[in-house]
């Protein structure tokens, strides 16, 4: 038995390091194409038998999986993770500080990997929102996932693994299936078309996250009651008369999509309506300002400093 560990051992060893990314996948073909030579960490000759062995692990694995490296937390990834990262990052990512590719969620990362680099507390998160910057924007997002130390020879940290699933989908669906149970229930209240409205303003306020904002058209009476929901007073607004859409009438409130109702409102053409819209949690100034790269900046200048008291395995 000694002599096949023994034995396995030296094979890893002295294994070429260059075959480390050898094989099928975009990932792997993403790594060949890196000179690593010119990152932190060096030529994957000068690699340890800890870092090698790990990433052979990572990139043979159908799971999600994404690992930090070293002092600067240098990132490398495997195929299953490439979905996650949607348009924006790939193939950047790899071989990239950590800090520099994740500025948007730094602040909510990185004290975690502070926890595993510091003192060997590994983590996990189930349906854990962390919105990230993909596609062109930042998107809400969903993840259950680990992060767990990495030693090395010396039996140092040296780096964090990180095992994941993203489950966007199913927590929305939950949210919102959730929200038209609430709506049809609170309905049952109503009593005439007003308190139709306002029970629907209040519902759909309460679910922002989905809707930043809608519209509602009451039709009935003398004129027309619109009201919208996601403002500071999402009940009814004063009736007033806007530009008819293609096939109604001076009388009707018309809104052919949502561009439409934006613009008019932009304009100031719909009388009652603010001058502009939410937007939502996650398109907000707010989000982006709150997690600036000079924030992001600040953390991976404590990065080094952590990284440097190479913490041993705990006992």
């Amino acid at each position: 038995m000694t002599r096949g560990v023994t034995a396995t051992r030296l094979a890893v060893v002295d294994a070429p390091r260059t075959a480390i990314f050898s094989g099928d996948g975009v990932a792997r073909e993403t790594a060949r194409a890196v000179d690593w030579s010119k990152t932190p960490v060096g030529a994957p000759e000068s690699w340890p038998v800890s870092l090698v062995t790990t990433l052979r692990m990572l990139m043979s694995s159908r799971h999600p999986m994404f690992l930090w490296w070293g002092p600067e937390l240098i990132q490398f990834y495997n195929d299953a993770y490439l979905p996650s990262f949607g348009r924006g990052k790939h193939p950047a990512a790899m071989g990239q500080r950590g800090a520099d590719c994740w500025q948007e969620i730094w602040p909510i990362i990185y004290p975690q990997i502070v926890d595993v680099l510091e003192r060997g507390k590994a983590s996990w998160n189930e349906n854990q929102l962390v919105p990230i910057q993909r596609n062109g924007r930042i998107e809400e997002v969903y993840w259950t996932y680990g992060y767990s130390p990495v030693f090395d020879e010396s039996d140092a940290i040296r780096g964090v693994l990180v095992v994941c699933t993203e489950t966007t989908a199913g927590v929305l669906a939950v949210r919102r299936l959730g929200f038209i149970r609430e709506l049809a229930s609170a309905l049952n209240d109503a009593e005439n078309f007003e308190d139709i409205a306002n029970i629907t303003a209040r519902c759909f306020a309460q679910a922002a996250l989905d809707m930043p904002y809608s519209v509602i058209n009451m039709e009935g009476g003398p004129a027309i009651g619109v009201g919208l929901a996601g403002t500071e007073s999402p009940a009814l607004l004063p009736p007033c008369r806007a530009c008819p859409g293609p096939s109604a009438s001076p009388e009707r409130w018309c809104i052919a999509s949502t561009a439409g109702l934006r613009e008019r409102s932009r304009s100031g053409s719909a009388r009652g309506f603010p001058s502009t819209l939410p937007t939502g949690a996650f398109c907000s100034k707010s989000w982006n300002r709150s997690r600036s790269p000079r924030a992001a900046s600040r953390s991976a200048s404590n990065a080094a400093a952590y990284s440097s008291k190479r913490p041993s395995r705990p006992h």
